[in-house]
């Protein structure tokens, strides 16, 4: 199964943090933190580019806060 991404799209440092401990406690996932909707759309369509060129290459460097779980 290929690794499944949770995008986080809000502007406030506060609640990101607090949205990423909430999160820590209950999934797994990875979360892909974007700034606003213009970020959240760019890594969108970078991941759909990404998939179509190879599905080998999933995951990708984006500019965009990329935090594990873990």
């Amino acid at each position: 199964m290929p690794d499944r991404h949770i995008l986080l799209v809000e502007d406030s440092e506060n609640d990101i943090e607090l949205t990423l401990a909430a999160l820590a406690k209950y999934v797994a996932n990875d979360v892909v933190v974007a700034r606003d909707g213009a970020e959240a759309l760019d890594y969108l369509q970078y991941r759909w580019q990404a998939t179509r060129r190879s599905p080998s290459r999933r995951s990708g460097g984006s500019s965009l806060a990329h935090r594990g779980m873990t």
